[in-house]
Order: structure tokens, then C-alpha cells, then sequence
């Protein structure tokens, strides 16, 4: 799941049971955009998460990819602050 600072404000992780067996990719990502769109604004807790100010989120960070993912996949899910 990418997530951007206009999703969300970063200070959660997200937690799910799926309804089905899945299969995830796990590795590093490069940077990736702040926001979604040029005009989008910020969600993300300044007192929980800093910025380093630039254009795109850090690189070089581990993440989970889950191919072919739907919304009807999810039995149960929350979100838990950091």
C-alpha cells in the first residue's frame, strides 16, 4: 500500500486479516511523491513525523506489495498509531 501524506498522516500503522490465502512481494522502493497531485494538502502529524522538506517521500525503505489486492479481500482491519 503507497502511501502519501495527502492519504494520510503517517502516524499509523495499518493492520489486516484477509479472507483469502495472498502473496507479497517485500523489498526496497525508491522515493516516491509526497502528495497525489500538485494542489493536494498535507494530513501528515508534524509532532509524529518529520519532513525533510523535499518533493518525494525517502527511498531506499522496505516495503510490502501485495499484486492483485481488492477491497473485498479484507475481513478485518484497523489502524494503530505508531
Amino acid at each position: 500500500m503507497a502511501v502519501k501524506e495527502d492519504w494520510n498522516s503517517l502516524a499509523d500503522l495499518w493492520v489486516t486479516t484477509f479472507t483469502c490465502s495472498i502473496n507479497a512481494l517485500y523489498g526496497l522502493v525508491a522515493g516516491q511523491d509526497r502528495f497525489s497531485s500538485a494542489t493536494a494538502q498535507s494530513k501528515r502529524d508534524a509532532s509524529k513525523e518529520q519532513s525533510s522538506g523535499s518533493a518525494k517521500l525517502a527511498g531506499n525503505n522496505s516495503r510490502f506489495f501485495i499484486p492483485s489486492f481488492v477491497m473485498g479481500d479484507i475481513q478485518n482491519s484497523q489502524f494503530r498509531p505508531l
